[in-house]
Formats: C-alpha cells, sequence, structure tokens
C-alpha cells in the first residue's frame, strides 16, 4: 500500500509539472515549441510508468482511470517515439489530466498527500 502511495505520487508530481510547462501555451505554441514538447512526453511517460507499477487490488479501487490506455499510452511514446501523435498528446494535457489528477490524489492516505 506504501509503495502504491509512491508510485501515485509520482503521477501527481508529473501532472503537475505538465501543468507548469504548459501555463499560458495554447496548441499552436506548443507545436512550434520541440523542447516543450519533450518534456510533456518524458512526463506522460513517467506517469504511464508509474501506473504500470501500481498493484492491481489498488488500480481496482479507482475503475475510473483508464489504467490500460495510460500504460498503453507509454509504450507508444517510448517504443515508437518517432510517430507520436501530438494531437493525442495535446488532448491528453488538455482533457484528461484534471480527472486523473482528482482520482489518483482522493486514493492517497492524507499523509501521502
Amino acid at each position: 500500500m506504501l509503495r502504491d502511495d509512491a508510485w501515485i505520487s509520482d503521477i501527481v508530481v508529473a501532472i503537475r509539472k505538465i501543468r507548469q510547462y504548459c501555463a499560458g501555451t495554447d496548441r499552436d505554441a506548443f507545436d512550434q515549441n520541440e523542447i516543450l514538447q519533450d518534456a510533456v512526453i518524458r512526463q506522460l511517460c513517467i506517469i504511464g510508468e508509474a501506473a504500470a507499477q501500481i498493484s492491481q487490488g489498488r488500480r481496482e479501487t479507482m475503475p475510473e482511470v483508464p489504467w490500460s490506455q495510460i500504460v498503453g499510452m507509454r509504450h507508444m511514446l517510448v517504443h515508437q517515439y518517432f510517430s507520436v501523435d501530438l494531437d493525442r498528446v495535446w488532448y491528453v494535457v488538455e482533457r484528461d489530466l484534471d480527472s486523473l489528477e482528482q482520482a489518483v490524489t482522493n486514493s492517497l492516505r492524507p499523509d501521502a498527500q
């Protein structure tokens, strides 16, 4: 359980970094900034790796989280880096991170937040 909290904390930190990196950025600016793309992709990989390490039992307590999709995206970003779909990356940044952060943060013990 404690180890799961550490992985979940890694997810929360990565989400917050993505938000920090993308603050004040729109899609056009994202498309033109390869360093920003690399930074966001790196944090999405961290999210996916941490998600893969969380125990099945803990994952089952958060059925609203699409665990297999998160891990699958990490695999795609790492192994098919030459064909990363920036539309999908931006979609995740814009629409998926808030609900993921809320779900995983709600699952943390108060002393782990």
